[in-house]
Protein backbone atom coordinates (compact mmCIF):
# COMPACT_ATOMS: atom_id res chain seq x y z
CA UNK A 1 0.00 0.00 0.00
CA UNK A 2 2.83 2.42 0.86
CA UNK A 3 4.48 1.85 -2.51
CA UNK A 4 1.20 2.50 -4.32
CA UNK A 5 0.61 5.77 -2.45
CA UNK A 6 4.22 6.83 -3.03
CA UNK A 7 3.72 6.17 -6.75
CA UNK A 8 0.74 8.55 -6.75
CA UNK A 9 -2.11 6.03 -6.74
CA UNK A 10 -5.12 8.08 -5.57
CA UNK A 11 -7.19 4.93 -5.18
CA UNK A 12 -4.71 3.54 -2.66
CA UNK A 13 -4.82 6.76 -0.66
CA UNK A 14 -8.63 6.76 -0.78
CA UNK A 15 -8.66 3.15 0.47
CA UNK A 16 -6.45 4.17 3.39
CA UNK A 17 -8.76 7.07 4.15
CA UNK A 18 -11.90 4.91 4.08
CA UNK A 19 -10.27 2.21 6.18
CA UNK A 20 -8.82 4.44 8.88
CA UNK A 21 -11.01 7.56 8.94
CA UNK A 22 -13.44 6.45 11.66
CA UNK A 23 -10.90 5.03 14.12
CA UNK A 24 -8.56 7.99 13.56
CA UNK A 25 -11.44 10.42 14.12
CA UNK A 26 -12.36 8.70 17.41
CA UNK A 27 -8.72 8.80 18.47
CA UNK A 28 -8.40 12.52 17.68
CA UNK A 29 -11.72 13.27 19.39
CA UNK A 30 -10.38 11.61 22.53
CA UNK A 31 -7.72 14.32 22.64
CA UNK A 32 -9.52 17.44 21.46
CA UNK A 33 -13.17 16.81 22.47
CA UNK A 34 -14.44 18.66 19.41
CA UNK A 35 -16.08 16.95 16.44
CA UNK A 36 -14.97 19.64 14.00
CA UNK A 37 -11.40 19.74 15.27
CA UNK A 38 -11.11 15.94 15.17
CA UNK A 39 -12.33 15.92 11.56
CA UNK A 40 -9.91 18.68 10.61
CA UNK A 41 -7.00 16.86 12.25
CA UNK A 42 -7.68 13.63 10.34
CA UNK A 43 -8.06 15.49 7.06
CA UNK A 44 -4.81 17.41 7.68
CA UNK A 45 -2.94 14.16 8.26
CA UNK A 46 -4.18 12.66 5.00
CA UNK A 47 -3.54 15.88 3.11
CA UNK A 48 0.02 16.04 4.44
CA UNK A 49 0.50 12.36 3.57
CA UNK A 50 -0.65 12.99 -0.01
CA UNK A 51 1.44 16.14 -0.44
CA UNK A 52 4.57 14.38 0.86
CA UNK A 53 3.83 10.96 -0.62
CA UNK A 54 7.10 10.80 -2.59
CA UNK A 55 9.10 10.85 0.63
CA UNK A 56 6.60 9.00 2.86
CA UNK A 57 8.33 6.33 4.90
CA UNK A 58 6.67 3.82 7.18
CA UNK A 59 8.99 1.99 9.57
CA UNK A 60 6.41 0.03 11.55
CA UNK A 61 2.92 -0.20 10.03
CA UNK A 62 0.66 2.17 8.13
CA UNK A 63 -1.79 2.03 11.05
CA UNK A 64 0.89 2.97 13.59
CA UNK A 65 2.15 5.78 11.36
CA UNK A 66 -1.35 7.23 10.89
CA UNK A 67 -2.20 7.09 14.60
CA UNK A 68 1.15 8.69 15.45
CA UNK A 69 0.54 11.47 12.95
CA UNK A 70 -2.97 12.11 14.32
CA UNK A 71 -1.64 12.16 17.87
CA UNK A 72 0.99 14.71 16.84
CA UNK A 73 -1.59 16.92 15.11
CA UNK A 74 -3.98 16.69 18.07
CA UNK A 75 -1.27 17.75 20.52
CA UNK A 76 -0.33 20.67 18.25
CA UNK A 77 -4.00 21.67 18.15
CA UNK A 78 -4.22 21.60 21.95
CA UNK A 79 -1.03 23.69 22.27
CA UNK A 80 -2.47 26.24 19.86
CA UNK A 81 -5.79 26.38 21.73
CA UNK A 82 -3.96 26.89 25.04
CA UNK A 83 -2.04 29.86 23.59
CA UNK A 84 -5.21 31.40 22.15
CA UNK A 85 -6.94 30.96 25.50
CA UNK A 86 -4.07 32.71 27.30
CA UNK A 87 -4.26 35.66 24.93
CA UNK A 88 -8.00 36.00 25.52
CA UNK A 89 -7.47 36.09 29.28
CA UNK A 90 -4.98 38.96 29.08
CA UNK A 91 -6.42 41.86 31.02
CA UNK A 92 -6.25 45.17 29.20
CA UNK A 93 -6.66 48.74 30.34
CA UNK A 94 -6.82 52.16 28.79
CA UNK A 95 -7.59 55.61 30.01
CA UNK A 96 -10.45 57.27 28.14
CA UNK A 97 -9.11 59.09 25.10
CA UNK A 98 -5.54 57.86 25.60
CA UNK A 99 -5.11 55.69 22.55
CA UNK A 100 -4.76 51.93 22.21
CA UNK A 101 -5.54 49.46 24.91
CA UNK A 102 -2.38 48.16 26.52
CA UNK A 103 -1.74 45.04 28.58
CA UNK A 104 -2.26 45.75 32.24
CA UNK A 105 1.11 45.92 34.01
CA UNK A 106 1.77 43.24 36.57
CA UNK A 107 2.34 44.57 40.02
CA UNK A 108 5.31 43.22 41.83
CA UNK A 109 4.47 42.08 45.28
CA UNK A 110 7.07 42.06 47.96
CA UNK A 111 6.81 39.85 50.97
CA UNK A 112 5.96 41.86 54.03
CA UNK A 113 7.96 41.34 57.12
CA UNK A 114 6.85 42.03 60.64
CA UNK A 115 10.39 43.01 61.60
CA UNK A 116 11.85 46.32 60.59
CA UNK A 117 15.59 46.97 60.56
Amino acid sequence: MVARVRAGDEGACETLFRTFHAPLWKFAYGYVRSREAAEEIVQEVFLALWRNRATWEVHTSVRAWLFGAVRHQALNYLRHERLVSRRKRTVTWSAPGWGPRLPMPRLLSRPTSSRRP
